[in-house]
């Protein structure tokens, strides 16, 4: 019996792995239920770690609507005009951008609140946002706007470490600053293409494309290319804190959504009309958007080794409390 117990919990705590294990060559896949005659343009879907998604329906222009999905419900969050922008973060905050054609009538809400901000590039999980106006970096923190004036970018970005990565325009590289370093973790050269986008995460990884529409891939320490085959009418891409990147690519026929995970690339989707706008939380979950008229989640199915070991160990436990 002294036996049988240690073994038991090595199959309980391996096999409930599964929760955290994936297979990412098999998904299952959930399509949002919506009116297709109201939502007439869906696009710029978001999913968080509870696997809220927020999303935009462009169902009456100008007027744009964002819309929730909590795993059971759907419904509408916000109906403003020309909203840019919006950051969904893992606490199921919501901070979006408004433009005017009016100059100076630009207006940032969190929440519904407006915020004394004109402009939004990026918040995380402490409501902590950031921006950038011609090239100078500010920091808004509940209460203070910060002007950073030790740095200089654009694309601005934040983590739930508050460490702020920027790309410099004068020399085309990704810096991160952790609030008294300030780090350059790229490499180009000004025979390099530019670098357009970056997506950043809270282990300070990046991922970017350049003009030459390749996608990078950087883990801390080395920098690869994961993608050449990158859709240049969707400059869409996403990176979540395991180091899993995904983007919209083309596959020979039409945008499609691809994976890279543990140095191996999986192609999502494979239809016939294009998926683009994909993001990805911790958990593996995929969310993209379906030619334009849907909302779809691709979720990765659980390792079968470890899904096995999980009921096993479970099957175990019953016949011995018998």
């Amino acid at each position: 019996m002294k036996i049988f117990f240690p073994c038991l919990l090595f199959f309980l705590l391996f096999g409930l792995s599964c929760a955290y294990s994936y297979d990412y060559e098999h998904f299952e896949y959930f399509r949002i239920p919506t009116d297709e005659t109201f939502f007439l343009y869906v696009n710029v879907a978001q999913i968080n770690d509870n696997g809220t998604i927020a999303f935009l329906n462009d169902f009456t222009l100008p007027t744009v609507a964002i819309w929730l999905w909590d795993n059971t419900n759907l419904s509408s969050y916000a109906y403003t005009p020309y909203i840019t922008n919006f950051i969904l973060n893992d606490n199921n905050d919501i901070a979006w951008r408004t433009f005017s054609p009016f100059p100076g009538d630009s207006r940032v809400y969190l929440n519904g609140i407006q915020l004394n901000l004109s402009l939004l590039s990026d918040m995380n999980d402490n409501q902590e946002i950031v921006y950038s106006r011609i090239n100078d970096i500010y920091l808004w923190n509940g209460t203070n706007n910060t002007h950073l004036n030790m740095l200089s970018g654009k694309n601005v970005k934040i983590n739930d470490n508050s460490d702020i990565a920027y790309l410099n325009p004068y020399n085309n590289n990704i810096y991160v600053w952790d609030g008294v370093t300030n780090q350059q973790i790229t490499t180009n050269t000004t025979s390099d293409p530019d670098i357009l986008y970056f997506a950043f995460n809270n282990l300070s990884q990046c991922t970017y494309i350049n003009s030459s529409y390749e996608l990078y891939f950087y883990d801390g320490s080395v920098t690869q290319l994961i993608a050449s085959s990158f859709d240049s009418e969707y400059l869409d891409f996403a990176l979540n804190d395991k180091g899993d990147v995904v983007w919209a690519g083309y596959d020979g026929n039409d945008s499609e959504i691809f994976l890279y995970s543990n140095g191996v690339v999986t192609q999502v989707t494979n239809n016939d009309y294009d998926d683009y706008h994909p993001d990805i939380n911790n958990h593996g979950d995929i969310v993209y958007t379906d030619n334009g008229t849907s909302i779809i989640v691709a979720t990765p199915v659980p390792e079968p080794s470890a899904l096995a070991l999980c009921i096993f160990g479970a099957c175990l436990l019953k016949k011995l409390r018998k």
